[in-house]
């Protein structure tokens, strides 16, 4: 899916093929079947930018001879996510949902749409890192940025730390410039730390021993959005996988 968001942002794959992203969703309360804290995280993330820049179709087009057309194995034109209700009963019951909006936005109606997308706004500005990161992955910081771009002037401070959050993932050489999906030094120092113990070494390790204490002082004892899926009593105490991402 995100490959066909990236080709339908260069022009390359249509807008009406991918599933629909309605504003309103924004405003979903949490009791609600499908509301955006029914997702895990990082999809939650990805998805809350994903809403106004679905909603406006944005498409960068750097050439007009740009085509991918080759990747497809039918016509492209015949190429779409909502094809058929054949399937099990969930599958059938988005698709339809999908079908639905569809025509509901093909008619013009959207309902609630000025609010939903300034709740992506409020919601975005609320949980963006003081250092630009934002949920410290590729996916969600680039399309934050996608959306950003087309909401505030090109001079807004937040724009400018989300590009700066973003460019601690490149790893550039003089021949090619490589984009890490994240950084995840709690999450790969964890593993290795319980590998090293499962392969034998004694826990009491000086290395073990001071990798386990650095693991401690990482937990993130804040709140987050997890409260609205967990008991009101229960406190914080989970592990991001990166620096960044609270």
């Amino acid at each position: 899916m995100f490959t066909k968001i990236c080709l339908a942002l260069l022009g390359c794959y249509e807008w009406a093929s991918l599933p629909s992203l309605p504003p309103w969703r924004m405003l979903l309360p949490t009791w609600f079947p499908f509301n955006i804290y029914q997702t895990s995280s990082w999809a939650r993330a990805t998805l809350v930018p994903l809403i106004p820049i679905a909603e406006k179709k944005l498409v960068f087009k750097f050439t007009e001879n740009l085509s991918f057309d080759e990747f497809y194995t039918k016509e492209r034109v015949t190429d779409s996510f909502s094809t058929s209700l054949c399937g099990d009963w969930k599958s059938s019951l988005f698709l339809g949902m999908d079908y639905g909006f569809k025509a509901m936005e093909r008619l013009g109606i959207v309902p609630f749409r000025e609010r939903g997308l300034k709740e992506v706004t409020r919601w975005f500005l609320a949980r963006v890192e003081e250092s630009g990161d934002f949920s410290a992955i590729y996916p969600a910081m680039f399309y934050s940025i996608l959306y950003m771009n087309k909401s505030v002037d090109v001079s807004d401070p937040i724009l400018a730390k989300l590009l700066l959050a973003l460019k601690r993932f490149f790893l550039e050489t003089k021949d090619e410039l490589v984009v890490q999906i994240t950084l995840s030094p709690v999450w790969d120092s964890a593993f290795v730390l319980r590998s090293l113990v499962e392969s034998g070494i004694e826990a009491d390790q000086q290395a073990l021993q001071k990798a386990g204490e650095w693991l401690v002082k990482k937990q993130v004892s804040l709140e987050g959005d997890w409260v609205y899926n967990v008991p009101s009593a229960c406190g914080g105490g989970g592990w991001a996988f990166e620096f960044c991402n609270r």
